[in-house]
């Protein structure tokens, strides 16, 4: 930690001393803190992709689940660098491939900044994220 650290990196440096045994940085401040491996189909551009995911803060509370939006409990976008999602899922989906698990932290800077996210996500928040690629098609 250096004497410039913001309350956020503080914050995510106190959570990888105490949590983090066995994180792997993957780069910014995002590590991913455990990692089941896949055998399907890694994700390339374009690919349709089918993944199961729980958001959380660094305290556990959970602030989101695919769960909770109805239907197969699953949540379906189109892969590419430019699709419409939080920058450090982009960052982790493109390296994963079907079957893989992953619970990853990341930065506010890479997921919803200074601008936080409809009241329920405060400005400067890292987060938590499991992560389950279903299906790559």
């Amino acid at each position: 930690m250096t004497p410039t650290a913001t309350p956020e990196q503080v914050a995510i440096d106190k959570y990888i001393k105490e949590n983090g045994a066995g994180a792997t940085h993957v780069e910014n401040s995002m590590y991913i803190l455990k990692s089941t491996p896949g055998t399907g189909k890694a994700i390339t551009d374009g690919d349709n992709v089918e993944v199961k995911y729980k958001g959380m803060f660094l305290d556990g509370k959970m602030f989101d689940q695919s769960a909770d939006h109805g239907g197969p409990g699953t949540f379906s976008f189109e892969y590419s660098q430019d699709v419409p999602l939080i920058q450090g899922w982009v960052k982790i989906i493109g390296n994963m491939r079907e079957g893989e698990k992953v619970s990853v932290l990341i930065p506010s800077w890479l997921a919803y900044g200074t601008r936080g996210a409809g009241g329920l996500i405060p400005a400067n928040t890292p987060l938590l994220f499991d992560i389950e690629v279903v299906k790559v098609s």
